[in-house]
């Protein structure tokens, strides 16, 4: 029996209690059809936590031991190719087509199931002589996927008629006369729908604040958010999925201490001495593991500049690293776990949400302070004195550098909504370019002291771990430090010339009169 083309689709979640096989003996009593087929399936969905995915319009689908990736309209994007069962990277995938689509897509995240979908495929026919389709039904059971969280979800039908099937009409409203509630997302991708909706993250600062809403309001809600974030990456830190996780933490941490300094009077003098200091605290938990991390990342680029003689001291070094990184891992574990975290939670939490004072600044119209604040970030920036930093490459004071543009970037980005959007917009890209060269130099102080630290021993040697080569310790060192000299000639140009082109927009809001208050 040929099926015609699908002429309607409409999915109906399913009454609490109401059981698919309960809705189908019903069915097939209130109407003349009979089942003319049943299929079952699992499909299981995969991507990152931040969907990644997702936000290309694509979905990665696994049934039985194969998976594809296809479009969200359903379309194949590739083909099907075994599942890597317990390979969460991409990178350590075999090499496929596949692959090679996913790896600029997912970067450096881990693919984590997202959703499960059980479904059973119900072909009806009516009861003629031949006959003929009437309807196809598929019933799903899904399930969202979150480290550490699974969410169910209500059964949902979804129902298919053909073109001038009798009784189409009736079948859709018997549905709704039996509580079926209509859903608006139709077709084999409408779960992964809605995990999506249900699992949405971003810690991304995107607020629609009142330019007139006093700033106490504005700041707990912005605090509130960060709180949220540092919240979902906990589960992905402690159980070491990928690196994003402690990446965003230390991020809302950040910012949130930022903007408790950014925001004098806001709160009691008191609350926000306090809170700064817990949330540095914070802070110093997770920089270890940070910098193990991101020296991890560069591993493949450290290796690829420095010549072949010097490789198999540094591979050794990274092998070090390691080990240290397991430990430095542990420790963290240790530290989030304990009494001590736990209340800084709460003390942020109570801050938050109302449930502390506000300052003598907290009614405050919003627009007017954040302005006024903005404006006196941006004066501490426009110094002759920094470019004079930058080519001097003193670390410390680049530091420092680094850490004002932070600020003003978080004022930027956290209000965005009350400030000129256009001119802000662009003040963010130049700050951002300056940041990323200013990051660069930073890292690299950072690697070139721990590349130091975890130096192989100073005597040549013939090691089984080397493959047998034999180091050269003053080879290494001088490949090394020759890497990291080219290399920060390079990123303090980077950074001079980042300063120029922000330079001219931090004078123009240090100098506007409106940003006076």
């Amino acid at each position: 029996m040929e099926a015609p083309d699908v002429e309607t689709r409409t999915r109906y979640t399913l009454p609490a209690g109401v059981e698919p096989d309960d809705v189908l003996r019903s069915l097939l009593e209130r109407f003349s059809v009979d089942v003319a087929s049943v299929e079952t399936q699992t499909r299981r969905y995969y991507d990152t936590f931040d969907w990644d995915l997702f936000e290309d319009a694509l979905a990665l689908c696994r049934v039985d031991e194969a998976v594809a990736l296809w479009s969200l309209d359903h379309r194949p994007v590739g083909e099907r190719t075994p599942f890597p069962v317990g390979r969460p990277f991409v990178a350590d995938w075999p090499d496929s087509l596949l692959k090679t689509q996913l790896a600029d897509l997912v970067s450096v995240r881990a693919l984590l199931k997202r959703a499960t979908v059980h479904a059973r495929y119900v072909e009806i026919s009516a009861r003629t002589n031949p006959p003929r389709p009437a309807a196809n039904l598929t019933f799903e059971n899904a399930v969202a996927h979150e480290p550490g969280i699974v969410v169910p979800f209500a059964a949902q039908v979804e129902v298919e008629t053909y073109p001038g099937a009798d009784g189409a009409d009736d079948l859709r409203a018997w549905f709704e006369a039996i509580g079926g509630e209509p859903v608006e997302a139709a077709g084999p991708l409408a779960s992964l729908r809605a995990a999506r909706e249900r699992m949405a993250y971003s810690s991304k600062l995107v607020f629609d604040l009142d330019p007139q809403m006093p700033c106490v309001e504005a700041a707990r809600t912005i605090l509130a958010f960060l709180l949220a974030v540092v919240e979902r990456n906990v589960h992905g830190v402690l159980h070491d999925v990928d690196t994003e996780f402690l990446h965003d933490l230390r991020v809302a941490v950040r910012r949130a201490r930022t903007l408790m300094g950014q925001l004098p009077g806001v709160f009691p003098k008191r609350t926000a001495r306090r809170l700064r200091r817990d949330l540095g605290a914070l802070g110093d938990l997770t920089n270890r593991l940070r910098d193990l991390d991101v020296l991890a990342l560069q591993r493949g680029d450290y290796l690829a500049a420095i010549p072949a003689v010097a490789r198999p001291d540094v591979e050794q070094t990274f092998r070090r690293l390691q080990t240290e990184r397991g430990a430095a891992h542990h420790r963290l574990i240790a530290a989030w776990q304990a009494r001590r975290c736990e209340t800084i939670l709460e003390r942020w939490h109570a801050v938050a949400t109302g449930r502390t004072d506000a300052g003598p600044r907290g009614g405050r119209r919003l627009r007017k302070f954040v302005r006024g604040r903005v404006r006196k970030q941006c004066r501490r920036l426009v110094d002759p004195q920094h470019d004079r930093v930058l080519d001097a490459g003193d670390i410390r004071q680049v530091h420092r550098l680094r850490i004002e543009g932070k600020k003003l970037r978080y004022l930027f980005e956290c209000f965005a909504s009350v400030l000129p959007p256009d001119r802000t917009a662009e003040s963010i890209r130049r700050l951002k370019a300056l940041q990323d060269a200013l990051g660069d130099l930073h890292d690299l102080d950072v690697h070139q002291r721990m590349l130091g630290a975890f130096a192989a021993p100073a005597t040549p040697r013939d090691d089984a771990s080397t493959g047998g080569r034999r180091g050269r310790p003053d080879v290494t060192d001088r490949a090394i430090r020759r890497m990291f000299e080219e290399r920060r000639k390079r990123f303090r140009a980077e950074a001079r010339a980042a300063y120029a082109e922000f330079i001219d927009e931090a004078a123009a809001w240090a100098s506007d009169a409106s940003s006076a208050g």
